[in-house]
């Protein structure tokens, strides 16, 4: 009798979700930033493109963990194995365009597109990269506390990887502290889940990461656009989708964010935690370490690409609100 309770629970929970909160609701303090993408181009004050084609640098910064056969990621390095007999390799499939094809406004939405279009010659496992996508941060613009809330619908197909996520707006953040809040990430393969995350370390692999991926039941986030919010606060942090919270963390005690063996903790200057500056990124990832970590399946072929359902990420618009 329990079990069936929380099951009709779970399910009115969904179904609330789903139906009637649509709507978003009232968030603290005052609007600081908005686009609406209500004109006929991307705004240049307020986005930057990204262009590169370099992803996360396995070479260097993992093989020591396959070595080491360490058991937390015997699944990203038996992936790596198969596909290159060593455990290495830049993982990521996608370069970054400013294109047109890849990035557009269109009808009131920014449109982020991957596309099946050779742009670069590094290759990935002896395969070029044959994907080019998009990547927008805001420009010269860092937020320090304050409610993220975005309003978007995600693309379906095998290894696509839509995200909104925080960055330190200091591009140093990488060499000895590192901090990345993800807003919400998808999974293009399972289009009823989303990922909320946030890490703090040394290194995107030296980093103690407090996530969930969470399943909705009856709902596409490919289907129609969703709200996603995220609050951020001096000590918690809190993700909410259509106005119902889904995921807390807390950022008051220091020591839940460093390792027992403390090989994590900065070595900057700066040893605080989540207190600098951010920008707010929206890109479209193919492959990469995240699927890597978590995805059983064989890599993307091309003809698997073709046959994408929508390679498509759409943002209907982005506000951000502050205290004064």
């Amino acid at each position: 009798m329990v079990s069936q309770l929380y099951v009709i629970l779970g399910l009115f929970f969904y179904a609330t979700l789903a139906s009637c909160c649509r709507k978003g609701r009232s968030w603290e303090g005052n609007l600081f930033f908005h686009d609406d993408f209500d004109g006929f181009d991307v705004k240049r004050d307020h986005w930057t493109y990204e262009e590169f084609c370099h992803g996360k640098d396995i070479d260097q910064k993992w093989q020591y963990i396959c070595d080491e056969d360490n058991i937390n990621h015997i699944l990203f390095c038996s992936f790596l194995k198969k596909q290159t007999g060593k455990g290495q390799g830049d993982t990521n499939l996608e370069c970054f365009s400013d294109s047109d094809e890849n990035v557009r406004v269109w009808n009131g939405t920014l449109i982020l597109t991957t596309l099946y279009k050779p742009l670069s010659e590094k290759r990935l496992f002896s395969r070029q990269k044959n994907f080019t996508s998009a990547r927008l941060t805001t420009t010269g613009r860092g937020f320090t506390y304050g409610t993220f809330v975005v309003s978007a619908r995600l693309p379906k197909g095998k290894s696509l990887f839509p995200s909104i996520w925080l960055v330190p707006a200091y591009k140093d953040h990488d060499n000895c502290k590192y901090e990345e809040i993800e807003i919400v990430q998808g999974r293009g393969e399972k289009t009823s889940n989303l990922i909320f995350s946030a890490s703090f370390g040394k290194h995107w692999n030296s980093v103690v990461t407090k996530r969930v991926e969470k399943a909705f039941p009856g709902i596409d986030f490919s289907e129609s656009f969703h709200e996603v919010a995220f609050s951020w606060k001096p000590k918690r942090m809190e993700w909410y989708v259509d106005g119902i919270s889904v995921f807390t963390a807390s950022t008051h005690f220091y020591s839940d964010w460093i390792l027992s063996d403390e090989t994590n903790v900065p070595c900057s200057r700066d040893k605080s935690l989540f207190k600098q500056p951010f920008q707010l990124t929206m890109s479209m990832s193919v492959g990469g370490a995240a699927e890597l970590l978590h995805s059983q399946d064989t890599p993307l072929t091309p003809d698997e690409a073709m046959r994408w359902e929508k390679p498509i990420f759409e943002i209907d618009w982005v506000k951000v609100y502050q205290q004064v």
